[in-house]
């Protein structure tokens, strides 16, 4: 056990637009998968593949950060179960201070990582089209309300740390 626990909850969550840009690119380098959305990333252009997912795969791109932690889109109950079942959540773009935050809490110093980037997640500089986004940031107000609150709590925890 760790801190009274077997285990700890720990999330990083990013905003709904790069997140989905993210699943095309990543599923585009899966190159023998038989996963129907993974077929659809290589048969698309980014723009269509949105539209395949929320035809076929709204799960994925709506709220998904709210419904996999409370079964709901109810950020209340989002917030409440982050606040008292996980250890530590950060906005992806503060990565670096996640992990610093994380060792020290967890090992009483902070850490030393090499940023290692695995995906560049839009090599050729692609743009979705402005009503896709427009799409996204619409059907994902829960998850962007949530990323909002978590901004806030992620640097009032950083902030009061002595590292």
């Amino acid at each position: 056990p760790i801190l009274g626990k077997h285990f700890l909850q720990i999330m990083i969550v990013r905003d709904p637009v790069s997140r989905i840009q993210s699943y095309y690119f990543q599923a585009k380098k899966q190159l023998k998968s038989k996963k129907p959305y993974i077929i659809a990333a290589h048969k698309y252009n980014i723009n269509d593949f949105i539209n395949y997912l929320y035809d076929h795969n709204p799960y994925m791109v709506n709220n998904p950060y709210s419904v996999c932690i409370s079964g709901t889109e109810d950020l209340s109950l989002v917030k409440k179960i982050i606040d008292t079942e996980f250890f530590l959540v950060a906005p992806i773009e503060r990565i670096d201070d996640f992990l610093k935050t994380l060792t020290f809490k967890l090992f009483g110093k902070p850490g030393k990582f090499s940023k290692y980037n695995d995906g560049h997640n839009n090599p050729k500089k692609i743009i979705i089209a402005d009503n896709l986004i427009d799409r996204v940031l619409s059907s994902n107000q829960s998850d962007i309300s949530l990323k909002k609150y978590v901004e806030l709590e992620f640097n009032s925890i950083f902030n009061n740390l002595n590292f």
